[in-house]
């Protein structure tokens, strides 16, 4: 029998395989039966890290030199996905939209917009992160686009 502060997933019929999604920390507890009726029970103390670890650099140089090239969302623990990430000019036009995407890098604006090069200059971005545990986060600020 499990018992605590965790979702618990049986992966086989008897319960011997067994998948844990805690919610938080605190104390997981299972107790066991065998066929002879002795029982023992042991405790396991379960600590959740749920730090966000997003980063959106506030500067990129989309100069094809292969040095920050791409304006993306890096996203990095506990994230699962990155829903939503849109770039906009100082006017709100959007001019870059990216969705359900993983955030290690390889995703974002490449400073272009219909075809052309966009100007130097600040330019306002929002992301939409979905966290391990289910949450999902609204992220914002600027970036400054050098050539």
């Amino acid at each position: 029998t499990w018992s605590g502060v965790t979702s618990i997933d049986c992966l086989t019929e008897d319960c011997e395989s067994i998948r844990l999604r805690p919610q938080g920390s605190g104390v997981l507890l299972v107790e066991v039966t065998d066929e002879r009726g002795c029982t023992a029970v042991d405790r396991l103390v379960v600590t959740v890290d749920v730090s966000r670890d997003i980063f959106v650099p506030n500067v990129f140089s989309p100069n094809s030199d292969g040095v920050n090239d791409l304006l993306s969302v890096y996203a990095q623990r506990n994230a699962e996905r990155v829903l939503l990430f849109k770039v906009f000019d100082r006017w709100g036009n959007r001019l870059y939209q990216a969705v359900n995407f993983d955030g290690d890098g390889t995703t974002g604006w490449s400073g272009f917009y219909k075809g052309q090069a966009a100007s130097p200059g600040v330019y306002v971005w929002m992301a939409k992160v979905e966290f391990a545990n289910g949450d999902v986060d609204v992220y914002s600020g600027d970036v400054t686009l050098v050539k």
